[in-house]
């Protein structure tokens, strides 16, 4: 039915479901006001067949409950500060329309005018890890409002092909940390009072336990030292367990020889550390923010940036250790999961391409290094170092043979090796080298 409002028609719509709707038609003419009601009830039907719900919600406010319902969760701050950085943009263009108006083309339609038109911190094009992160937070929105019964289900969605590609983190290679430890503990050794000089050590301890444990900024925030439980694992070897809570849920980590040295150290140094006690802190269990100092350090020891202009952070600590550990060939790319917090995917998607390519590096090195076994040309050279060595010892032991033996009472001279020892110490020596000389006979015959 239609009816009058001020100086406009209305439409109030019904279906046989019993889902109504009142809309204006934005007219005062009653035959354009029939048309448009008409239209306006398909336009309904169809919303509702496709999954919509009779409720007047728009996307502003279902975010913000969204965000009251997972502070109640137990969410980080982190997690909730991203979740309403991303709300804040998606809301500018979603902000207006009702959930089951969100579809994939819908979706599809703004993705692609966000990079087109929109730019990042720098003011350049945005990157894909922000693309995702504004489809995470969409996905999660809607999957709260399917849970509320305000859609029948949640639309897939995804980036066009025209999203950037993936690109590698910012980390610091092993010379390039240990350029940064030098600088920070001179950054130590050239501070002048004593508050300037333990927020420096601070520093130092703070990245030299990230690089090594691979934790995240926000872990090592709120990490406090009843979080760290010294334990010995069956083959005899010290290990922390470390019970971490900064990204969402909390988990556990390990820390091995290299962590421990430093987190030791830094007790010794700490100002409070009792269980309660925040390890990394201003004083008064205020949390410690390291991304501006880690800066001044950075800019000191000539790291600010890597060799594509990326601007490395405290962060970049966390894929050093990523990177350090990939490139060992027996790392398990499950296990490391396990141990940073995070899967497979993200690892093989963030660290995978350059890992690879080291690894490749190790393997074309063996390849092509002749092996002393198997290559002709060294066997031979090897063949012959040995039966000249043997040759020699052969007059040593000669001489040693000839040579009287010491008088039983002389003690102050000691007893000269008897010949026949001295002969099995020599060839035990060498056995090895005849043995692997052996194992390739037809290799020295052809050289």
């Amino acid at each position: 039915m239609i009816f009058m409002r001020g100086a406009r028609w209305h439409a109030r719509l019904r279906l046989d479901s019993g889902a109504t709707k009142t809309e204006t038609t934005k007219t005062a003419e009653l035959e354009k006001a029939q048309q448009t009601a008409f239209a306006m009830w398909h336009s309904f039907s169809g919303e509702i067949r496709a999954g919509g719900a009779p409720r007047k919600k728009t996307f502003g406010p279902l975010a913000q409950d969204f965000l009251r319902y997972e502070k109640t969760q137990g969410r980080s701050k982190h997690m909730l500060y991203r979740w309403d950085m991303k709300i804040r943009v998606l809301t500018r263009h979603f902000g207006t329309k009702k959930p089951s108006q969100i579809t994939k083309d819908a979706w599809t339609s703004y993705i692609v005018d966000r990079i087109d038109s929109g730019k990042g911190i720098r003011g350049g094009p945005l990157s894909r890890e922000t693309l995702e992160a504004e489809m995470q937070t969409m996905s999660s929105i809607l999957k709260y409002a399917h849970e509320k019964k305000l859609i029948n289900y949640v639309p897939t969605l995804k980036l066009p092909k025209t999203a950037p590609k993936p690109a590698s983190r910012p980390f610091l290679n092993g010379l390039e940390l240990q350029q940064l430890l030098h600088t920070l503990e001179q950054r130590v050794a050239d501070a002048r009072g004593a508050e300037i000089r333990y927020a420096r050590q601070m520093l130092l301890h703070y990245c030299a336990i990230l690089a090594a444990t691979g934790m995240r900024t926000n872990d090592a925030l709120l990490l406090r030292w009843g979080d760290l439980d010294y334990e010995m694992t069956p083959s005899a070897l010290r290990i922390i367990t470390l019970y971490l809570r900064g990204k969402d849920q909390p988990r556990t980590s390990i820390a091995l020889l290299d962590a421990i040295k430093w987190i030791d150290s830094w007790r010794e140094i700490c100002r409070a550390t009792g269980p309660g006690d925040l390890v990394f802190s201003r004083g008064k269990n205020i949390p410690w923010n390291a991304r501006e100092r880690m800066k001044k350090a950075l800019k000191q020891a000539g790291l600010l940036e890597d060799r594509f202009g990326r601007t490395r952070t405290p962060y970049s600590l966390r894929h050093s250790f990523a990177m350090a550990m990939l490139q060992h060939p027996e790392c398990r790319v499950d296990v490391l999961a396990k141990v940073m917090g995070t899967s497979v995917k993200m690892i093989e998607k963030h660290y995978g391409s350059h890992a690879t390519i080291v690894r490749d590096a190790d393997l074309l090195h063996r390849i092509r290094t002749p092996d002393p076994l198997t290559d002709p040309e060294t066997m031979a050279k090897l063949r012959i170092e040995a039966n000249e060595y043997f040759a020699h010892q052969d007059e040593i032991l000669v001489k040693l043979a000839e040579e009287p033996e010491a008088d039983d009472d002389d003690e102050d001279e000691e007893p000269p090796v008897r010949a026949d020892s001295a002969l099995v110490a020599a060839r035990s020596r060498f056995s090895l080298r005849r043995n692997q000389l052996a194992l390739n006979k037809d290799a020295v015959k052809n050289a």
